[in-house]
């Protein structure tokens, strides 16, 4: 049965193969292989090597880059309330989210955020979304950002509402929040390698009697995109 252990024994039966004989007598050795086929297995190997060594070091330094490069944080939330009203069949969304970028680089590498969008989402429905100025940052600098989003009415399911508003009733409702962004890298001179980010920033939590967020800053998941 699945999910039961098996307490058989399972046990191997040897198998006795027999060669044919060679047409020749006992004296005559046998053929050695082919030396084609002993280049060919080493190039093949040699091939494969490479191609994991290529695919592996991409991987390594992306992943590097990405936690190297900037550290996102949601730090306040201030919001309108009521958001919901279950008779209703729509949202109301009046929200300041403000969350923190730091550059992590060590040395003097400069950053230069454009393009940077922000989308409001309840679990992983889209409620809103705004545009967020560009902004620079120097080394180890760390800027406030203020992403303001406002819906007056954003139709949604009715168990978008229910869910809604029975978290308020237990006193906070949960968003996420997802940012995106080109970033230019600088390092000492104003040539800037382009890349593209996004931070995804979960469990949001906004207190239903005071609109502000609940607990202490929520870091976000930060990914870097090469174009």
């Amino acid at each position: 049965m699945e999910g039961e252990r098996s307490d058989r024994a399972v046990v191997g039966h040897p198998v006795v193969v027999t060669l044919p004989r060679h047409a020749t007598t006992s004296s005559t050795p046998l053929p050695s292989p082919p030396m084609r086929n002993r280049y060919f297995c080493i190039i093949m190997g040699t091939a494969t090597a490479i191609s994991l060594l290529l695919t592996i070091i991409p991987i390594i330094i992306t992943e590097h880059g990405s936690h190297a490069l900037s550290e996102f944080s949601v730090t306040s939330v201030l919001s309108a309330l009521p958001m919901t009203d279950v008779s209703a069949s729509h949202v109301r969304i009046n929200m300041n989210i403000t969350f923190s970028v730091r550059n992590r680089f060590e040395d003097d590498t400069s950053l230069y955020y454009d393009l940077v969008h922000a989308g409001l989402l309840y679990k992983d429905v889209f409620l809103a979304n705004t545009t967020i100025d560009s902004f620079y940052q120097g080394k180890k600098d760390i800027t406030a950002v203020e992403a303001r989003f406002w819906a007056p009415a954003v139709i949604v399911d009715a168990w978008v509402r229910h869910a809604m508003a029975a978290e308020s009733s237990d006193g906070a409702v949960e968003f996420n929040m997802v940012v995106e962004a080109t970033v230019g890298l600088s390092l000492g001179t104003p040539t800037r390698k382009l890349k593209l980010v996004t931070a995804m920033c979960e469990g949001v939590r906004v207190d239903a009697a005071t609109g502000s967020m609940q607990g202490e800053k929520n870091k976000c998941e930060f990914n870097l995109h090469s174009f």
